[in-house]
């Protein structure tokens, strides 16, 4: 039998890669970049550094890499280069790019009027398909800025990206979805299947290497310095609390007024000191401007808010009295069995003394059970919200063991936790049970459906978030929905049919 702790790869390659080999080096990589890898990609990271060579020659062994690792800045920034992902695509995820065009590079520019300058930074560009997306947009929509001074600073930590991204050369796959007249205005196909895109849309983008876990961005950049700032996708590599400090990084070199775009399936507690702006299926964030007429002052307070639906849509210390409840759920009463449970508690005689009825008894114990719940629900989120995410795991994690077993909105309020603590594959197992407790739980297949597209899993995410629109489709559109303060039916509704198109895109 192999041995677990150590990963072989083919006879061939003959490279080894032991558990402890993989570990010292995944924390050197975090050390270095912030960028975080569990031990479920050991065999991932294994195969991408296979038949990687540095300096000294090829690597034969997960110790000898390692070693190079730690002596040689070219050897680790190759590693790096292999293990760091560049998937993108032209105008990638097009509810994004309708907010810019309608929504918030009209704003920018009726603000930037006198100056007529305009600073834009995407980071974590990859191959240079989101800085170019931008460039484009704005040579279409807005050919009034042919005499602004516009500066777009793209920058990623993968050095062979940056290489890619100044050449402009792409294959047909990034342009899936992209309209052919476009392309076709913009490339210029060199052989079948490679388009170099135009000289005078590719010098209008700055690349530079940069590296995001370097804090505070201040030291590099100043202080209010751009308009609009895109990291999208990026943040899902980091750990819970990098990622939330580089959104306050992000927040210190905005102008007020300026604009925060992450990707879908992030939310982090920092995006609650920005305002949450909702349009064109697309939560994104505004710095506000002090003293600006009807501006609502930035919340400093954590907030555990589910990815893909913004930060506002926290979830609640208590259900929503005028939320839909799922069909199958204890509170999900008919209007018949409401207005009998309306007036006194039903009795019945034995003798003369008056006693309450089993089935009022139950009623009765039921309630304060779940007003109970309700109240160490509530002390857990208070818990995860001081920054003891690991303590309110664990306190959960007992929960669903004992009292809470049968409760779905534990399991929910567990994934939740175990997402902002790292601990994805556990956070997957709670949602599962969730949605398994109560099947017309609509958040419960939302998040699924988020977690499942941000791991790559197109085809099961494709499936939860037509679970969900299943779901909602005969619901009120109006209507708030359980466990989602704020969030309607009709706001989740428009956010997942654009889930579901762009997964298709994937």
């Amino acid at each position: 039998m192999n041995d677990p702790k150590r990963l072989s790869l083919t006879p061939e390659s003959g490279f080894r890669l032991t558990s402890g080999e993989f570990g010292e080096l995944v924390r050197l990589i975090e050390k270095h970049t912030g960028i975080v890898f569990t031990q479920e990609k050991r065999r991932d990271v294994a195969m991408k550094l296979a038949d990687l060579t540095h300096v000294g020659g090829k690597a034969s062994s997960g110790f000898e890499l390692v070693h190079a690792a730690k002596s040689s800045d070219v050897a680790l920034q190759r590693i790096i280069n292999r293990l760091t992902i560049g998937e993108s695509y032209f105008f990638r995820n097009r509810p994004h790019f309708d907010a810019l065009k309608e929504q918030i590079l009209p704003a920018i520019i009726e603000a930037n009027s006198r100056t007529r300058r305009l600073n834009i930074w995407c980071a974590g560009c990859a191959g240079g398909e989101e800085p170019y997306s931008v460039a484009i947009l704005l040579r279409e929509a807005f050919p009034k800025l042919e005499h602004w001074n516009i500066h777009i600073l793209a920058t990623d930590i993968n050095t062979d990206f940056i290489a890619k991204a100044r050449q402009g050369v792409y294959s047909r796959w990034s342009f899936r979805g992209v309209e052919e007249e476009l392309i076709e205005r913009y490339f210029v196909e060199e052989e079948p299947s490679k388009f170099r895109l135009v000289r005078d849309i590719v010098r209008t983008v700055e690349f530079r290497w940069f590296n995001l876990s370097a804090l505070p961005f201040t030291e590099f950049f100043g202080s209010e310095q751009f308009d609009l700032v895109l990291c999208r996708n990026v943040l899902i590599y980091f750990p819970y609390q990098l990622a939330n400090a580089v959104v306050d990084g992000f927040a210190e070199i905005m102008v007020p007024g300026g604009y925060l775009l992450v990707g879908h399936s992030e939310a982090f507690p920092a995006l609650a000191h920005l305002e949450t702006v909702y349009t064109n299926a697309t939560y994104y964030y505004r710095r506000s401007i002090p003293g600006e007429a009807g501006s609502k002052p930035a919340s400093r307070e954590n907030v555990m808010a589910l990815p893909g639906i913004g930060v506002e849509t926290v979830i609640p210390s208590a259900p929503a009295s005028n939320a839909v409840p799922p069909a199958d759920s204890p509170s999900a009463a008919t209007p018949a069995s409401r207005a009998s449970s309306s007036g006194p508690p039903s009795t019945s005689v034995k003798g003369k003394r008056r006693v309450p009825s089993t089935a009022t008894s139950q009623s009765t114990t039921q309630r304060r059970s779940a007003m109970d719940m309700d109240g160490i629900l509530r002390s857990m989120r208070d818990l995860a919200n001081s920054g003891k995410v690991n303590d309110a795991f664990e306190r959960l994690t007992a929960l669903t063991m004992a009292t809470g077993k049968l409760d779905y909105r534990v399991h929910f309020l567990r994934a939740i936790v175990g997402d902002q603590a790292g601990k994805l594959g556990e956070a997957v197992r709670s949602l599962k049970q969730a949605v398994f407790l109560n099947k017309k739980f609509v958040l419960g297949h939302f998040y699924l459906g988020v977690v499942h597209e941000r791991q790559g899993d197109l085809k099961s995410a494709g499936r939860y978030f037509r679970n969900v629109l299943h779901l909602l489709e005969s619901l009120p559109l109006e209507q708030p929905l359980e466990e989602a303060e704020g969030l309607t039916v009709g706001r989740l509704f428009e956010i997942v049919e654009a889930r579901v198109k762009e997964v298709a895109l994937k």
